[in-house]
């Protein structure tokens, strides 16, 4: 059934008569009139009741006045929940962080994300990164954050599946237990070679801090530990920290997330920057939420003293 013909039969029954109507809707008298007759016709019964004083429905034409209410009330709601979707007020959104990102991002991407959007359902995941790039393959997370020490390799690696940028860089600094009692000051990594070092494991579908420190070691082989404790996550390295168990290079921003028995030291020491990026899958439809979450974070500037 053509639903503005039900339209056209509404407006008739709620102006009263067919001239009113047809000035509402910006047609021609007679075009109106064909049109509720095909109406007419197509449920098999009179539905108006034509008089010199104007229209007035009949009870079969009640039955069909309801329908046309009930359609164009179930058009507009669909019509509000479709818009709400494509701009990404309402649906779902799943994202897969890294924990760097939690401390220093993530509540302001999901405070701006819920701005004047309270129905829109956020997801997040916090796996290690090769997990987090696993999801995003998967199609178990629309968007990811993942820590990089290069971009370039890592999306001519992926470049059939995955699209990235950068978000922002993290500088890198010591922890390192504060029973251990250490001179003030910026650390040497010569002189914290027989320190065990808390490190991420390297892994194979991304750069990462492992890669940054191998040239760091190649440039330098003073300043390779005797031994090294790998971990899924920097997350895991902290309370190993604070534990004694040793040290670990981490974001500086780590300062404000650290146990009280770490402190965070400044290294003399050059090492690269890594760099948070933002991965999706780019052979996978862009929903509203996704495509409201992937601006949000191009616009993402981290907050001062963070």
């Amino acid at each position: 059934m053509d639903t503005r013909k039900l339209q056209y039969f509404r407006t008739v029954v709620e102006a009263g008569s067919f001239t009113a109507a047809a000035k509402q809707l910006h047609m021609a008298q007679p075009s109106l009139s064909v049109a509720v007759r095909e109406l007419e016709k197509s449920f098999g019964s009179t539905l108006l009741e034509r008089t010199p004083q104007g229209v007035h429905t009949t009870p079969e034409g009640d039955v069909v006045f309801a329908l046309a209410r009930s359609v164009d009330d179930q058009l507009e709601q669909a019509q509000r929940e479709v818009r709400a979707l494509t701009e990404g007020t309402t649906g779902a959104i799943r994202l897969t962080v890294a924990p760097e990102f939690n401390w220093i991002g993530l509540a302001e991407v999901i405070a701006r994300a819920r701005d004047n959007a309270p129905d829109l359902d956020i997801t997040v995941l916090d796996p290690e990164p090769a997990q987090s790039i696993a999801n995003v393959y998967a199609g178990h997370a629309d968007i990811g954050v993942i820590p990089n020490s290069n971009l370039a390799g890592f999306l001519s690696r992926h470049e059939q599946t995955l699209a990235a940028f950068p978000l922002m860089k993290l500088d890198m600094a010591m922890a390192v237990p504060r029973a251990w009692q250490f001179a003030p000051g910026p650390v040497v990594l010569e002189d914290m070679v027989d320190r065990p070092l808390i490190m991420p494991i390297r892994d194979s579908w991304f750069e990462g801090l492992p890669e940054s420190m191998l040239k760091v070691w190649l440039s330098n082989p003073a300043t390779r530990p005797h031994s090294m404790i790998r971990v899924s996550t920097l997350q895991t390295a902290l309370p190993l920290v604070a534990a004694g168990t040793g040290v670990a290079i981490v974001p500086e921003l780590a300062r404000s997330v650290a146990p009280a028995g770490v402190e965070i030291r400044p290294i003399r020491n050059r090492i690269e920057p890594l760099e948070l990026v933002v991965i999706w899958n780019k052979l996978r439809p862009v929903s509203g939420p996704m495509r409201r979450g992937l601006a949000i974070l191009r616009e993402f500037v981290p907050a001062a003293g963070n």
